[in-house]
C-alpha cells in the first residue's frame, strides 16, 4: 500500500580527478543533483465538515480525526479466520479499498514525468531560465560531510533548443498547488514542491468533492437562515410627502363627488361597451321612433327632431306616465315622458 514520490533537481557539476570518466572530454566532471523523496503510508481519518454561506458565497472548514493506516484494518486471509469475524474483516476490506481508490485517483494524475533541458552556466552566472527555488548553487556537502566547491551552475529549462515549450508526460502537476509558480505568468516553468500536509490538503479536497458528489452521506443539522427586509430612509422627506399630500388633496373631492352620485342613483356606472348601449336605449317608443329616421348612420342621415329631443336616465313608465304591464320595471334611457326619477330600494329589470 506505500507508495513514494519523487523530484530530482541538479545542482551543478564539480571537477574531480579520482572519478574518471570513460569519455576523455568530460574526465572527472560529475554531475550533482537533489532528490528528494517521500514514503507515503495511507490512512483513514473521520472529518468534521463545517459548511456556512457567506453573502452567499459558500464557505467549508472541516478536522480531522487519524483513525490509523489502512493496513491496520486489512486482511490478506478472510476465509481463514473465524467465521464469526469474517463479516467485519470483509466489510473493513471493502473500506480499505474504496480509500484506495481515492489516494490511487490522486497519485495518478499527478505522477508521470515532466521532460526538461540541463541548462550549464559557468560559475557565478546565473542561467537565463533559472526558477525561483532552482537558484544557482556554488557549493554542497557531501554525505561525509566535505564542502566542495561547483565548477558549474546548473537549472532547469523548460523549452527545446526551438524554444517550444517541453510538454509534460501522463502528469498534471503543474496545474495544481503543488506548483508553486502555478500563479506566476511571467515563469518559465513549474516550481514543483511536495509535502506531506499538501498530500493530506489533496486528500482532503478529492474526498470532500466525492461526498458531494455522491449523494450517500448526509446528515440533519441545525440550519440558520437570514431573512432581509428593504427599509428606506429618507434624507428629504418632505420632497416626498408634498407631492403625495398634494394629490390626495386634489383627489379626495372627486372621491366624495362619485360617493354622493353611487348614493343618489343606486348603482354604479361603468362602461358596459355595446350591449349597455343596448340595454339602457330599447323599451321606450318615443326614443325609438325619433332615432328611426337615422338608422343608416352618419351625420346627415340624422333627424332634427333626434337633435333637438331631450332624453335623460330613469325609470321607463311609458309615454303617459303609465307603468308597463308586464310588472317589470326598467331603468333606461328616454324622453322626459316616458321616465321618472330612479327610486331606492326598487328591482329593476327582474
Amino acid at each position: 500500500m506505500p507508495f513514494s514520490m519523487n523530484i530530482t533537481r541538479p545542482f551543478g557539476t564539480y571537477f574531480d580527478d579520482s572519478q574518471p570518466s570513460n569519455d576523455s572530454s568530460n574526465i572527472g566532471n560529475m554531475f550533482v543533483s537533489e532528490v528528494t523523496q517521500l514514503q507515503c503510508l495511507p490512512g483513514r481519518a473521520t472529518y468534521s465538515l463545517y459548511t456556512s454561506y457567506l453573502n452567499g458565497i459558500r464557505e467549508l472548514s472541516y478536522n480531522t480525526q487519524y483513525l490509523g493506516t489502512l493496513q491496520d484494518i486489512w486482511t490478506d486471509d478472510v476465509a481463514g479466520a473465524p467465521e464469526a469475524a469474517q463479516p467485519n474483516l470483509t466489510r473493513n476490506n471493502y473500506e480499505v479499498m474504496n480509500l484506495i481508490a481515492l489516494t490511487d485517483s490522486f497519485v495518478d494524475a499527478i505522477s508521470g514525468s515532466y521532460p526538461v533541458l540541463l541548462n550549464i552556466a559557468d560559475a557565478g552566472e546565473p542561467s537565463p531560465y533559472d526558477m525561483p527555488s532552482f537558484a544557482p548553487t556554488t557549493e554542497f556537502i557531501a554525505p561525509n560531510g566535505t564542502l566542495i566547491q561547483l565548477s558549474f551552475n546548473a537549472s532547469w529549462s523548460f523549452f527545446d533548443g526551438k524554444q517550444q515549450t517541453i510538454e509534460p508526460n501522463k502528469t498534471v502537476i503543474s496545474q495544481t498547488d503543488f506548483n508553486l509558480a502555478y500563479n506566476n505568468f511571467t515563469a518559465t516553468g513549474p516550481v514543483l514542491s511536495i509535502t506531506q500536509d499538501m498530500i493530506n490538503e489533496a486528500l482532503a479536497n478529492i474526498t470532500l468533492s466525492t461526498m458531494y458528489t455522491l449523494p450517500i452521506w448526509n446528515t440533519t443539522v441545525e440550519a440558520k437562515t437570514t431573512t432581509y427586509i428593504n427599509i428606506y430612509s429618507l434624507t428629504s422627506p418632505l420632497n416626498l410627502y408634498l407631492p403625495y399630500a398634494l394629490c390626495l388633496a386634489l383627489a379626495i373631492p372627486f372621491l366624495l363627488l362619485g360617493a354622493n352620485s353611487l348614493r343618489l342613483n343606486g348603482v354604479p356606472a361603468i362602461d358596459g361597451g355595446f350591449v349597455q348601449i343596448l340595454a339602457t336605449t330599447t323599451g321606450n317608443r318615443g326614443l325609438e321612433n325619433a332615432a328611426a329616421g337615422g338608422c343608416l348612420g352618419g351625420s346627415e342621415n340624422t333627424p332634427r327632431e333626434l337633435m333637438d329631443l331631450k332624453i335623460r336616465f330613469g325609470e321607463l313608465v311609458g309615454q303617459h306616465g303609465e307603468v308597463d304591464k308586464g310588472g317589470v320595471k326598467r331603468a333606461g334611457f328616454g324622453t322626459e315622458g316616458e321616465v321618472v326619477s330612479l327610486r331606492k330600494r326598487t328591482v329593476y329589470g327582474r
